[in-house]
């Protein structure tokens, strides 16, 4: 007899979450943060943790965000890349 296992992709039909560690680099700016924390915010993704470091005139902003689903995150990402002043967001990867 023929076995089937179910299976879910992209976290679909789960309701657990998972960590993600996100950098955006841009250039400093007055309410940059306040910007970023909102995006995060509009797409349901919480934030953990953060670490912004500043080496004049650019910004390194790096995020440990609770996110629910792939789809989320993707367009979190995007919406992170249309901010002003924001030239690259994307998720780390840990090295080998």
């Amino acid at each position: 007899p023929e076995r089937f296992t179910k299976v879910d992709w992209d976290g679909e039909g789960t309701s657990s979450s998972f960590r993600v560690e996100i950098e955006i680099d841009g250039w400093d700016r007055t309410r940059m943060l306040e910007d970023l924390s909102r995006c995060f915010a509009e797409t349901g993704i919480n934030i953990l943790e953060a670490r912004c470091t500043v080496v004049h005139p650019m910004v390194k902003n790096r995020f440990v965000v609770e996110v629910g689903d792939t789809q989320a995150l993707r367009t979190c990402i995007q919406r992170l890349r249309n901010i002003e002043s924001v030239f690259d967001a994307y998720r780390v990867t840990p090295s080998s």
